[in-house]
């Protein structure tokens, strides 16, 4: 089945679940924490739909939310009036399901599963661009430089583009996306097999860096890759390195099913271990948020590395009695914005599965101290117990 198909199948299950028990924060305690205490910060009802997070300035945050495309909340004025930054702009526009979003000092982007990304010059009322792309797991933006995990089709719409391709660079400097270009691409060759059955599911992450490279854990394919700043590879792990589950070897059947039933969707999901974001740490280093849940608990820990290789890993001080929950997060300065979000459990009304929670929390040396330093994670990153 196609992802076009999936993801309309997708889209109608954005409409609600069951409640389950909330989250709280604890720790394991095999690791130190990655952050201090999380401040939960009060989000607005019609937000609780909520999908992706970024910094725009020392108290807002960007945030995506279907039916409403993206807002600026206040973090330190509870109950202040929401701004919306980019408008829902009907089901046709990356807005209208704000899945992905991206900020940088020069632009705000957002991407929407299903075929679009919408970019807006900050300052600037409306979107500047708004373009087709063909699917988009994640996406991420520095200065007016565009980074997309995600598949396009050739011009015929015959084949996968460029033989393949699942990771893109371009730029937002015009209006459209017609100079962006390719820089991974799938052992399948224009198949894209891998990204054709896997990519759909959400589960991949990029993310540009401190220092311009960037980070892409693109979950159907093979590895985390590290690219320098000017598009070339710098440096490749594979996922087990991560304690990650990587490859997505899906049958045509398995794959429908998967697009029309939720339940064994995340069913699927909940088996492996997984990467839900990548947060930018200092220079070329940076944290792996990585995901399980067992015995009915959702949990997290970073998995940290840069250019030399694997630095340590810390505990995530969150763990959610929730098996649809998943965490989206952004850096600035010393301080980290979580965002708990949550997927739907079933096509039918009444509720979501849990309600997006919103935590601000300092984090520990790993931003502050350098590559050298100690204090936020082990460096002995073999002696750390995997997850299993």
């Amino acid at each position: 089945m196609e992802p076009i198909l999936f993801l309309l199948l997708f889209a109608v299950g954005l409409s609600t679940a069951a409640t389950e028990a909330p989250g709280k924060a604890t720790t394991e305690g095999s690791l130190p924490s990655c952050f201090g205490e999380l401040t939960e910060v009060p989000l607005p009802e019609n937000l609780e739909w909520a999908r992706d997070v970024r910094w725009l300035g020392e108290q807002e945050v960007a945030i995506g939310a279907p039916r409403w495309g993206v807002l600026r909340l206040h973090l330190d004025r509870p109950g202040a009036p929401l701004i919306t930054e980019i408008a829902d702009g009907g089901w046709r526009s990356a807005s209208s399901s704000p899945w992905s979003v991206g900020s940088s000092q020069k632009y705000l982007v957002v991407g929407a599963p299903m075929f679009a990304v919408g970019w807006k010059a900050i300052g600037v009322s409306g979107l500047t661009g708004d373009d087709y792309f063909e699917f988009i797991s994640d996406l991420d933006v520095r200065g007016d430089r565009l980074l997309v995990l995600g598949m396009r089709k050739s011009e015929d719409g015959g084949h996968w583009a460029e033989e393949g391709a699942f990771v893109w660079l371009g730029s937002m400097a015009g209006t459209s996306l017609a100079g962006t270009s390719p820089l991974a691409f799938s052992a399948d060759g224009s198949r894209a097999r891998p990204m054709d059955g896997c990519g759909p599911l959400s589960i991949g992450a990029v993310r540009f860096l401190e220092n311009g490279s960037f980070v892409v854990v693109p979950v159907a394919e093979p590895g985390v890759l590290l690219f320098r700043p000017n598009g070339r590879l710098a440096r490749t792990w594979q996922g087990k390195d991560f304690g990650l589950n990587e490859g997505c070897e899906l049958t045509e059947e398995h794959f429908y099913r998967l697009g029309i039933d939720l339940d064994l969707r995340m069913e699927w999901i909940n088996r492996r271990t997984i990467v839900d974001d990548i947060l930018p740490l200092v220079g070329d280093r940076f944290g792996l948020l990585v995901r399980r849940h067992t015995n009915g608990i959702t949990q997290w820990r970073m998995e940290i590395a840069d250019t030399s290789g694997s630095v340590g890993a810390c505990e995530v001080p969150l763990t959610v009695a929730n098996r649809w929950v998943h965490l989206r997060a952004d850096r600035r300065g010393e301080r980290v914005v979580l965002l708990q979000i949550a997927r739907v459990n079933q096509l039918q009304p009444p509720r979501l599965a849990a309600a997006a929670r919103l935590f601000v929390t300092p984090i520990t040396g790993a931003s502050t101290t350098g590559t050298n330093s100690t204090h936020c994670c082990p460096t002995n990153f073999h002696a750390i117990p995997r997850w299993s």
